[in-house]
């Protein structure tokens, strides 16, 4: 399978199934914004909600673009990278969220601990979200799960206590699982979608072989 046929069956179906993933991240800044009210720095929780809410509404702007524009096989790269971008960008809002909303006091560790769990647990279910729909390419799939997950996870390492460390090194393994198990899920979706292709050659050049015969018999 020709790599251009190959990034348009990539565009179409990412974009196909794009309504969910621009929603879910509104839905979730939505519960995680009540969550962390009495706790966190508000006008920055404020700033991030509408950040993530505006971000999302600029998204379904692009997916109407997209189904405005006929996807041909010089253009569809064009639009992988607009995706690519898109989605990289949503990964570094919400890797931010657990480094920035919450306040680190020393005094307030345990809660600290358990109200950023809380927030790298919504993390963590976009990311698993995120898998299945963008495992068809690992350029998204990996520019979206990167910047959401290493960057919290390394600044609770770096925090040095035993209950933060641990909580990030937790996030660094899911991490490499969620990244292995995307990389299994691309092989075989690849493989489904040179199958497909194949399949469509072979229907095409069973039409032409039955016009062939059809034309020879009536000759």
């Amino acid at each position: 399978m020709q790599n251009k046929q190959l990034i348009k069956a990539q565009v179409e179906i990412l974009y196909s199934q794009s309504a969910v993933t621009f929603l879910f991240p509104v839905l979730a800044s939505i519960i995680l914004g009540f969550v962390l009210w009495e706790v966190a720095h508000k006008r920055i929780l404020i700033a991030w909600v509408v950040v993530i809410w505006v971000y999302a509404a600029s998204r379904f702007v692009l997916l109407w673009k997209y189904n405005k524009t006929e996807i041909t096989l010089d253009n569809a790269a064009k639009w992988l990278d607009i995706f690519i971008g898109s989605v990289c960008l949503s990964g570094i809002m919400w890797g931010l969220a657990a480094i920035i909303l919450m306040p680190h006091e020393g005094k307030n560790i345990t809660e600290f601990t358990m109200y950023t769990g809380i927030t790298l647990l919504s993390v963590s279910g976009l990311v698993a979200g995120a898998t299945i729909s963008y495992s068809v390419c690992l350029s998204v799939l990996y520019f979206y799960v990167l910047p959401a997950l290493l960057p919290p996870a390394l600044y609770l390492i770096a925090l040095g206590d035993i209950y933060n460390s641990t909580l990030g090194g937790f996030i660094l393994l899911y991490c490499f699982f969620i990244s292995s198990a995307g990389y299994r899920m691309n092989k075989q979706l690849l493989g489904y979608i040179q199958k497909q292709h194949e399949l469509e050659k072979l229907k095409q050049q069973f039409q032409q072989l039955k016009l062939m015969y059809q034309k020879a018999v009536n000759r």
